[in-house]
């Protein structure tokens, strides 16, 4: 490290310790490889956080010539807005530094915070906000796809409970998951608004007020991720009182949400749906074993004439849960949850050239050959509610 950037931590060793968050930090400490997770570990280990602060920033100046650009990248970043200064006091009076601010997440406060640029992400002299999703090189549009080629793609909604007033546990890691997922969508197309810590009467009003979005008339589909604790089939606010998950669905259906018809709905549910762990199975390994079942179908006679054209009240949805019905889902208080990681990495490697039903199968597998110490095991579950085609996201494409 720089001699001068030592010098800066060094003198303003107290100072930062008092203004950082060391959790909203330490997953993008990690992400930017500025910590090894051996080395966090170490750190986190400390007995208060406050000798976790100073263990931080003590072996920062050992951790490579770029370690302090990096550092202050991620400031910025996350929020972090009277630390950046501290290490840039000139980043006040630079011109375009609040409208930059303005753009990045901030953890800290759980106000709505929205990333307006789409589809890509400005390039600056200090490498921050760098693009990561995998542009697509061609359109993919044929007639069994949904379209997807507005700007912006649509809108997406997140919402990240963190802390529940010692009601429940707090959810540590969630962090990373929300930043990643943010960043994501936004890079695939979507303007992003996330929501953190809302209890149960305010998540339910600002999925219903997403829902009435009369923007939603001009774009060709919605994302809404849900990041909390949960049972089988409601998720909690951060009053511990109970959202149910089909009431989320509810205020996106045809019926009560006509902009959206015949546009795909993407629900993504990072929750537990029930108290059981996986400790897995052995495997059986009589290859042609099957079951039979028959049953038949009740035809509804009709006419010509009785036919109406409509739409059922449920189409084109898409609600994909980190667990399956009845079990825990896996989240590292550091890392964040496996679910967010594997769908984050899915998409940002394949979402350029593989259709999302697909994508989802790689989760599953990702998921399913994770392992805790202890032998647990996850698997996810995807249901479709009248969807019916394939959808591309095509990143970086416009029309």
């Amino acid at each position: 490290m720089d001699p001068d950037h030592r010098e800066i931590l060094r003198s303003n060793f107290i100072e930062l310790s008092k203004v950082i968050n060391l959790k909203q930090i330490v997953p993008f400490l990690l992400e930017k490889q500025v910590f090894t997770e051996h080395m966090m570990e170490d750190i986190l280990a400390e007995n208060t956080e406050v000798d976790q602060k100073h263990k931080l920033l003590l072996d920062l100046p050992r951790r490579g010539p770029d370690a302090f650009e990096k550092f202050f990248e991620i400031l910025v970043e996350t929020g972090h807005y009277k630390a950046a200064l501290i290490l840039e006091p000139n980043l006040e009076n630079a011109p375009s530094s609040n409208a930059q601010l303005s753009t990045f997440i901030n953890l800290d406060d759980g106000l709505d915070t929205s990333v307006n640029g789409i589809g890509h992400t400005q390039s600056d002299n200090q490498g921050i906000n760098q693009l990561r999703v995998i542009p697509a090189t061609k359109w993919r549009e044929d007639s069994d796809c949904y379209k997807m080629s507005s700007c912006p793609r649509g809108y997406c909604l997140i919402i990240n409970n963190v802390d529940f007033q010692k009601l429940m546990d707090e959810r540590y890691g969630s962090e990373g998951d929300a930043r990643k997922l943010n960043m994501v969508f936004h890079e695939l197309g979507f303007e992003v608004t996330l929501k953190t810590d809302q209890t149960s009467q305010q998540m339910i009003d600002v999925i219903e007020a997403f829902s009435k979005k009369p923007e939603h008339e001009h774009v060709n589909s919605c994302v809404v991720i849900i990041l909390s604790h949960g049972e089988y089939d409601i998720v909690y606010g951060t009053d511990a009182e109970e959202v149910q998950v089909e009431k989320i669905l509810d205020y996106f259906n045809n019926e009560s949400c006509p902009l959206l018809q015949g546009k795909p709905k993407m629900f993504f549910f990072q929750a537990c749906r029930g108290k059981n762990y996986d400790i897995g199975v052995s495997k059986y390994n009589q290859s042609d074993a099957k079951l039979s079942q028959q049953g038949g179908i009740a035809k509804i006679p009709y006419t010509a004439e009785t036919v109406i054209r409509r739409l059922p009240t449920w189409t084109d949805m898409l609600i994909s849960y980190s667990t399956i019905a009845g079990y825990i889902s896996l989240r590292n208080n550091i890392f964040g949850s496996w679910y967010c990681q594997a769908l984050a990495s899915v998409l940002m490697t394949h979402a350029h050239d593989v259709e999302l039903t697909h994508m989802l199968l790689k989760v599953d597998k990702i998921v399913k050959e994770r392992v805790t110490d202890c032998g647990e095991k996850q698997a996810t579950e995807t249901l479709y509610r009248g969807w019916s085609n394939k959808l591309y996201f095509n990143p970086g494409l416009y029309k």
